[in-house]
C-alpha cells in the first residue's frame, strides 16, 4: 500500500488533481462512511 502511495505522489500533477477532486473525494468518502455507520447502527439496534 505504501508503494502505491509513493507511486501516486510521484506524479507532478497529483497536487492539481487533489485540488480539483480532493473536496469531492472527501465528501464522497464521508457520505459512504456515514451511510455504512447508519446501516450498521440500524442493524444492531432493530
Amino acid at each position: 500500500l505504501l508503494e502505491l502511495i509513493d507511486w501516486i505522489f510521484s506524479f507532478q500533477n497529483f497536487d492539481n488533481w487533489l485540488n480539483y477532486n480532493g473536496v469531492k473525494l472527501c465528501a464522497y468518502l464521508l457520505h459512504l462512511v456515514s451511510f455504512n455507520c447508519s446501516v450498521l447502527h440500524k442493524d444492531k439496534f432493530t
